[in-house]
């Protein structure tokens, strides 16, 4: 299918156009409010991840802790088993 090749020309058009403005995305960059943007988002990250490790680790604690085992489930038969019927 084609859609990698249009995701690669459009990524690869998005890089070319930053390159030829490079001095003008530096200039946006280091604006005072998009620098505190930058690292409320990289603190908002750091926090969602540890608190997603300590839930898959609670998980995990608690899934080995208490295995549960099942007993096979009997299996009902589609016809009668009625040898003597046969004979």
């Amino acid at each position: 299918m084609p859609l990698p090749f249009i995701a690669g020309l459009a990524v690869g058009s998005a890089f070319a156009l930053l390159y030829t403005k490079r001095n003008e995305v530096k200039k946006v960059l280091s604006l005072p409010a998009i620098k505190e943007n930058i690292s409320k988002g990289k603190k908002r990250a750091q926090k969602a991840l540890t608190t997603l490790k300590d839930k898959v680790e609670k998980f995990e604690t608690k899934d080995t802790k208490s295995p549960k085992k099942r007993s096979p489930k009997k299996r009902a038969s589609k016809a009668p088993n009625n040898t003597e019927a046969a004979n």
